[in-house]
């Protein structure tokens, strides 16, 4: 009885694990590989026989992956700012009940690119950027990258005005309060949690793209996630450098989450 009763304990601590080891492994070969010098895999699969930061100096001696580094967080931070801008007034259309014929169909077209595949999306765009002049450029890339941002931030800011009470807006505009005042002291404050999600999940949609970078930027625009698929086997195989380049695309989202975790004191996986 006491086996039966311990055997689902036991059986929830294994799957916990090997849930652990499916999750943390990758990262932690990942972070090995970055830092590898010397590794004879042969002999010693599991750690480098010589650690050290060799490829991080490698990175940022080379002017074209500094310059692909560089690229990418600022299309990022383009994207974060331009997909917020571009779903602000219909998630306030949505979150206030404003246009409630409309809700719906907003609510839809908010979701809708979340459902289309990246390459679909790139070849779709494809004969638009080329009739625009768009092909190759920043302005393209940034575009096409807002288009995948859209459902995290159209979300996350449809939430943000749902948590505002109605109450609020009418008791401001008895007293005389404007339309900026009303945002700058109503909205701004309670959105800001919400903006914060927004801003780092576009962020970090935008670092990771690779598929719309390829199709439409690339060779003028390269990004890391690019340089990662060249270096991981699609133009030359360097495992080393793929791995640093990897670590470079995750160390500042983590970084970001913190920062305004702390600032704000909400939890942004859970808005």
């Amino acid at each position: 009885m006491r086996a039966g009763k311990h055997s689902p304990d036991l059986l929830s601590i294994g799957v916990i694990i090997l849930l652990g080891i499916y999750i943390f492994g990758p990262l932690y070969l990942m972070l090995l590989e970055s830092v590898a010098e010397v590794w004879y895999r042969g002999r010693q699969w599991w750690f480098p026989q010589q650690v050290g930061i060799k490829w991080y100096e490698f990175i940022f001696r080379d002017p074209d992956i500094f310059r692909a580094i560089w690229l990418t967080f600022i299309i990022a931070v383009t994207v974060a700012g331009f997909t917020i801008a571009l779903c602000m007034l219909p998630a306030y259309t949505v979150g206030t009940g404003k246009l409630k014929r409309l809700q719906e169909v907003l609510e839809s077209m908010g979701s809708i690119p979340q459902t289309i595949p990246a390459v679909a999306l790139g070849v779709g765009l494809l004969p638009i950027y080329h009739t625009l002049g768009l092909l190759y450029s920043f302005h393209g890339v940034v575009f096409a990258h807002s288009i995948g941002a859209i459902p995290y931030v159209f979300r996350n800011l449809v939430r943000g005005f749902n948590s505002i009470d109605p109450s609020l807006e009418d008791a401001a505009r008895t007293l005389g309060a404007g339309w900026l005042t009303i945002i700058r002291k109503i909205y701004i404050p309670i959105l800001k949690p919400y903006l914060a999600a927004a801003a780092v999940l576009a962020f970090a949609w935008s670092i990771n793209e690779f598929v719309l970078t390829m199709l439409l930027g690339f060779p003028q625009i390269t990004n890391i996630a690019v340089k990662v698929y060249q270096n991981a086997g699609g133009y030359y195989w360097s495992p080393h450098l793929a791995g640093s380049l990897s670590v470079i695309l995750i160390i500042p989202s983590m970084i970001i989450l913190f920062v305004i975790e702390r600032m704000t004191g909400i939890k942004l996986q859970t808005v």
